[in-house]
């Protein structure tokens, strides 16, 4: 096993064997041919005092395990890498920053697991698949950019990533993986996007979600789907959705509304809704489908079933690809410009909110009192009647 604290690689070198510096605890640089293509499997694994390392241009693969438990490494620049192996970044545990290359087309299994100084990420243009568990335990991790390529974020993707505050789906998303956002404690605002159809099991178990809206093409809610979520107050479920998995909003303790969009009762499976107070949360369901609620299991324990028209959804507002509309005691905001700012303002002046738009996804917005209100966008001024 070498000793150096420094190594530099020779000219004419085009790949670094597997293992080839496995557990050399003492190397701290290294400096890299401008003929390496290749860095192989666990070639400096487990290197704990290494603390950067500059890829020359022409690297384009880094081998499963390259650099796992690298616990020394602080930042990482990819730039012409197109392959990226599992585990290739494995619990380095100072890794503060990473910047990916616009070649790159998947960021595979458990490939920054455990990189808990982690802060930020963005996902270029280019990837289109985040595999399992591939940020688990990012527990710095405050943002994501995910570029509108992506199609598919894997189970466990960003698994206990308690620092997440808020996260943006582009539209191209397809699928999100079981408990792909599971125990992401602070994770208060989520955008799902109109493609999924699908919510897995536990994908947002745990969360800090407040309010949710999901899609009108979701068909099925898996189990545990949102269960713990404590601080979630309302949930909008869309006509499609004919199942509800087993404990799928189960110690939703801080819900007051569940909002059901389908005539006929969605099958909920086992303590769909245990631990939420089911005396108090009132069950909103469209006219005339009160009696089905009231004898289909689960739904049965509703105390307050209540029939609302389901404004089906109507407007109050519908101008080239942006929709507002009220539906109960929220405000949904559908398509409009990425990025353009909306602003919310009671009747007397005062902002109660600013946000971002997300593109074609659908953002909620909820208020606790009906009334009317005032929103500000792109220079236009509209009432809302909620």
């Amino acid at each position: 096993m070498p000793t150096n604290t420094s190594i530099t690689v020779r000219d004419g070198t085009t790949g670094i064997a597997e293992e080839a510096f496995e557990n050399c605890s003492k190397l701290t640089s290294i400096t890299l041919s401008n003929s390496l293509k290749t860095i192989g499997y666990r070639a400096f694994y487990y290197c704990t005092g290494l603390t950067s390392i500059t890829l020359s241009d022409g690297v384009t693969t880094i081998g499963d395990y390259a650099f796992s438990d690298c616990s020394g490494l602080t930042s990482m620049s990819f730039k012409n890498v197109t392959t990226i192996g599992e585990n290739a970044f494995y619990y380095c545990t100072g890794l503060v920053s990473i910047t990916f290359s616009n070649s790159l087309k998947t960021i595979r299994c458990e490939t920054f697991s455990g990189c808990s100084s982690l802060v930020s990420i963005i996902i270029p243009n280019s990837v289109t698949t985040i595999e399992y568990m591939a940020f688990d335990g990012c527990s710095a991790l405050t943002s994501i950019a995910i570029s509108n390529s992506v199609t598919t974020i894997g189970e466990g993707a960003f698994y206990n990533c308690g620092s997440l505050t808020s996260i943006d789906f582009p539209n191209s998303l397809t699928a999100i993986g079981s408990f792909a956002f599971h125990n992401c404690s602070n994770l208060a605002s989520i955008n799902i996007p109109n493609n999924i159809t699908i919510i897995e099991r536990e994908t947002f178990k745990n969360t800090g979600v407040t309010s949710i809206s999901l899609p009108n093409n979701v068909t099925s809610i898996r189990n545990s789907a949102f269960s713990f979520c404590g601080d979630l107050i309302s949930i909008t479920i869309p006509n499609l959705v004919t199942s509800i998995g087993s404990y799928a909003f189960s110690y939703c303790s801080g819900l007051k509304t569940v909002r059901v969009a389908a005539t006929i009762p969605p099958v909920a499976g086992t303590d769909a809704f245990s631990n939420v107070n089911k005396t108090t949360c009132v069950l909103e369901v469209p006219i005339g489908s009160k009696a089905a609620y009231q004898a289909a299991n689960i739904w049965n324990e509703f105390w307050n079933i209540n029939e609302v028209d389901f404004p089906s959804v109507t407007p109050q507002y519908e101008a080239a690809n942006l929709k507002i509309y009220a539906v109960g005691n929220e405000l949904r905001i559908e398509g409009g410009e990425s990025n353009k700012t909306i602003q919310i303002f009671n009747i007397s002046g005062t902002l109660l909110s600013t946000e971002k738009l997300s593109g074609g996804n659908t953002m909620t917005l909820p208020f606790l009192a009906k009334g009317i209100y005032i929103v500000k966008i792109d220079g236009s001024a509209l009432k809302i009647m909620l």
